[in-house]
């Protein structure tokens, strides 16, 4: 009877060792498994950092923010990002705390100065910036300008609804190289933008109409049949120059103020007429024929005029308008006038 309660009491003792052993070794596993998670939640935290980084830079880059406001975003998404891993990694150490209770007390909190220095030891903070910097001294930013729409005429005496030439149909396109220059040292509120471009304008006449010279004059004509196309096309090399006003500037972050993003550009371009061309497009005794005629028209050679836009993003609201008269000596001027979208790729 004692040897069969020696045995009980031999195998319980085991068996409850086990099971403590087994406790031990699970409790050993959770503990290491929560220690890894607190260099990812430290590796997740930078790797965020360094993504909120590269976005303030391209803003940096674009114009849309000095040096000054760069700086103090990086700097406020570090704290955001020392403050996470602070939280996060209390989190995880109450529940190292939790299974270590039998054996210490002892809990493990990072201050909010080390995690920060460990930030900017770890990420290299100072180098994020650096050759920012250096590329923005010069306060200048160059950038590929494009812009395209509709274009039209305006006749002296008429308006523009009363135009004769096709509203969806009359279009222009714009290409060049431009550069902005920040006014003031430490704000973007007053920019310089200026570019050299070409502007390739197309007036579609309607009802058959063409244009016609006639000595030093040139005016619209009616053509002897159909025309399947009429299309007289002007291009320009000129010179854009605007003065870009934020308005809204209020906050160093845009993301918490939308009207951070509005930019106004006020100005006028002036350059030369650097080619012309006619196509006309109608059948003649059932034969399709195309007829390009490439003349000065009497078109100015000099031209100028008043721009502007508007943008809210990254696409502008753009607006141009020729104060010099596109033929010389006509009974009545004509001027054109553009509206369409503008990009200024960085």
């Amino acid at each position: 009877m004692k040897t069969n309660l020696l045995n009980f009491a031999l195998a319980a003792l085991t068996l409850c060792m086990s099971n403590l052993n087994a406790q031990e070794i699970s409790k050993q596993q959770q503990i290491e498994n929560l220690k890894l998670t607190k260099e990812k939640i430290a590796n997740e935290e930078r790797e965020l950092l360094k993504n909120e980084v590269k976005v303030i830079n391209n803003r940096l880059n674009a114009g849309d923010i000095t040096e000054d406001e760069a700086i103090a975003l990086k700097k406020e998404a570090a704290q955001k990002r020392a403050l996470n891993i602070d939280n996060r990694l209390a989190i995880i150490d109450n529940q190292i705390a939790l299974l270590e209770r039998d054996e210490t007390l002892n809990i493990k909190y990072y201050s909010y100065e080390n995690s920060l220095d460990s930030i900017f030891d770890d990420f290299k903070f100072s180098k994020i910036f650096h050759r920012d910097r250096d590329h923005k001294n010069s306060r200048n930013n160059g950038y590929l300008l494009l812009a395209f729409g509709f274009n039209n005429a305006i006749e002296e005496g008429n308006s523009l609804s009363r135009t004769n030439f096709k509203f969806f149909g009359s279009r222009f396109f714009e290409i060049g190289f431009g550069n902005k220059y920040r006014i003031f040292k430490h704000s973007n509120i007053l920019k310089l933008n200026y570019a050299f471009s070409f502007q390739i304008n197309n007036l579609k006449p309607k009802d058959d109409q063409f244009f016609v010279e006639n000595g030093n004059t040139t005016e619209l004509q009616k053509f002897d049949t159909d025309l399947d196309k009429s299309k007289f096309r002007y291009t320009y090399l000129v010179m854009p120059v605007h003065l870009e006003f934020k308005p809204f500037n209020t906050s160093l972050n845009p993301d918490k103020n939308y009207f951070d993003r509005v930019k106004i550009g006020l100005g006028g371009f002036a350059g030369f007429n650097i080619g012309n061309m006619q196509k006309l497009k109608y059948d003649l005794n059932g034969d399709k024929i195309k007829d390009k005629q490439k003349t000065d028209f009497n078109t100015n050679d000099f031209v100028y005029g008043l721009s502007g836009y508007f943008t809210a993003g990254d696409s502008m609201l753009y607006l141009k308008y020729d104060l010099s008269p596109l033929f010389k000596n006509a009974q009545n001027e004509i001027r054109s006038i553009s509206f369409g979208v503008r990009y200024e790729l960085f």
